[in-house]
């Protein structure tokens, strides 16, 4: 993902620097693993990330398994990213909503009746409870079964330094999780005073906010498109074009 917002910034005239800021670590527990045996046995896969669909799927190649344990399976999938990482294993998603966010997601799912059926959602440790309550309210049967989790990387920061003492023009943020870790990384939000901030949808401008930062793009659309839209029509209104 970082690397594709890097390339579409950059074919815009900026200068992109990546700053990795998580790293996915799986999670491998009796519980995943007896979900992942049985993934057969439930009616629906909601997944809510690309990062989701390939640790899935790793662990189904890991246990000699492939696509076609999800015959029969209904899946959905949270946005264009997700569906796309789903169609490199061969898989063509039921369901995707209009609104990237796991309420919408749910409320899709919704439509074709998911009262008394059971959903596998493997995902983040981190995963917000939205889908979950959402879906539940639907008189749906919800396994939420953490996979993996994403965790700060060693190494980042004499780069972060680096960029920081700089001088940077925007920041932008592609998931909770990379505003919860820069935080930590930079000791505060007050080392962005005076920089344009651009969120890639509502809840992770939210997680910026309650951090303290100042949010000053959020993409209409949640996808990594969507960002590089909203940053281009944030500057081109004053003829700039983001430098950084």
């Amino acid at each position: 993902q970082a690397s594709t917002l890097s390339a579409r910034l950059a074919a815009l005239g900026a200068l992109p620097i990546e700053v990795p800021t998580i790293e996915l670590e799986p999670i491998d527990s009796p519980g995943s693993r007896r979900s992942l045996a049985q993934l057969g046995s439930y009616d629906w896969v909601a997944l809510t990330s690309a990062n989701a669909v390939e640790i899935l799927f790793g662990r189904l190649d890991a246990a000699g398994l492939d696509a076609r344990a999800l015959g029969g399976v209904g899946v959905a999938a949270i946005g264009p990213a997700t569906a796309a990482a789903l169609g490199w294993h061969g898989i063509r998603p039921d369901v995707i909503p209009e609104s990237y966010l796991g309420a919408e997601l749910a409320a899709a799912m919704g439509e074709y009746g998911v009262s008394g059926k059971t959903v596998l959602l493997p995902r983040s440790e981190q995963g917000g409870a939205d889908i979950v309550e959402s879906l539940t309210a639907l008189g749906a049967d919800v396994d939420d079964v953490p996979i993996y989790r994403t965790v700060r990387p060693s190494g980042s920061g004499p780069l972060l330094e680096s960029c920081l003492d700089g001088g940077v023009d925007i920041a932008t943020f592609t998931s909770s999780s990379t505003v919860s870790n820069l935080l930590q990384m930079m000791g505060g939000a007050q080392r962005l005073r005076g920089v344009t901030v651009a969120c890639i949808g509502p809840v992770t401008a939210a997680a910026a906010g309650e951090g303290g930062i100042k949010v000053d793009i959020v993409a209409r659309e949640h996808t990594v498109g969507g960002l590089v839209d909203a940053l281009s029509a944030h500057f081109s209104q004053d003829g700039r074009t983001p430098e950084s």
